[in-house]
């Protein structure tokens, strides 16, 4: 199974390495690709951890989330995740959701303020891996 190219915190650290290789031996093949993306992999998530995130740092205070049992409208409806990330055009719905957490004013929706704090500043990189995997669990 490969890592999606634009969103390694999904993989293990190992399929990580893997694909790593992968690529830099097609790189040195002569197959480079026409563009490339430098990444890094970052922490699997967990969404029991991410789940009390959620609750913990007032995420359901401002969105609808029915996982957690909240209906807020201050915040876009993350029940709509997908539909948001598609509409977005910003890689993966993990992609987007990792994006919207560690930096918020990256993609506001319309019909919404850029009032959301920059967790990226406040969370850890496992933290922020914990809430997408819980928002995106399906």
């Amino acid at each position: 199974m490969r890592c999606s190219s634009g969103f390694w915190s999904s993989c293990s650290p190992a399929a990580a390495a893997r694909e790593l290789s992968r690529r830099r031996r097609r790189r040195s093949s002569g197959s480079l690709p026409s563009t490339t993306t430098t990444t890094t992999a970052g922490p699997a998530g967990n969404a029991k951890a991410g789940a009390a995130l959620f609750k913990a740092k007032g995420c359901d205070g401002c969105h609808t989330f029915a996982p957690a049992g909240s209906n807020a409208t201050t915040g876009p409806d993350l029940d709509k995740l997908a539909q948001l990330a598609q509409k977005a055009n910003r890689g993966s719905e993990e992609a987007f959701t990792h994006e919207s957490i560690a930096n918020p004013s990256a993609f506001v929706e319309s019909g919404y303020q850029n009032i959301m704090p920059n967790f990226g500043q406040l969370l850890s990189q496992q933290q922020i891996a914990d809430l997408v995997a819980y928002l995106t669990q399906g």
